[in-house]
């Protein structure tokens, strides 16, 4: 069946909105997995929880774009989702009205700059990756977080694109990714 037009998604909501969100709830609960806090030092702060979500929101942009077009319009949805969260976390942190919507589009912009970086990280190797880490992270173990990061993004690689079109995202259940 094909999937309903620009006016039928404008008027009813597009149907893979709430498999999107359930992707982002994914990846923000593998942003918050205890162990990127306590082994890897990251700050539980709404800085280091954001840097957690954006680079893991990132590892789940790529493995979503190359699977072509229907990956593309999902990983859009699932940024739809993040810019949501992010509106809602800031006006709870109790941002002025008028400053939420530039908040948000600076959280923005640092997910398309944190895709770019892990993209070039992930290419380049763990060191490279490592290294790009350090200034956005400091006092943080960036060569476990690097670890981490590779480990997550070789999961999501090996994750057919069909579970993850279903809204189902792989958890890490083992914690491997730490080592």
């Amino acid at each position: 069946m094909d999937k309903p037009g620009f006016l039928s998604r404008l008027l009813f909501g597009d149907p893979d909105r709430p498999i999107a969100v359930e992707l982002y709830g994914g990846v923000v609960a593998i942003a918050r997995r205890p162990h990127l806090y306590s082994a890897l030092r990251v700050p539980d702060t709404p800085a280091g929880r954001y840097e957690m979500v954006v680079l893991h929101l990132a590892l789940l942009n790529r493995r979503l774009a190359a699977a072509g077009a229907p990956g593309t319009q999902l990983a859009r949805l699932v940024n739809e989702a993040f810019v949501v969260d992010m509106d809602d976390c800031m006006r709870e942190l109790g941002t002025g009205d008028l400053a939420v919507p530039k908040r948000v589009k600076r959280a923005a912009v640092g997910l398309y700059e944190r895709l770019e970086l892990v993209g070039k990280g992930l290419a380049e190797g763990p060191a490279e990756l490592e290294s790009a880490l350090s200034p956005l992270l400091p006092g943080v173990d960036t060569a476990g977080l690097a670890r981490h990061l590779d480990a997550v993004a070789a999961v999501l690689e090996r994750t057919p694109f069909d579970r993850l079109a279903r809204g189902e995202i792989p958890t890490l259940l083992d914690g491997s990714e730490r080592s």
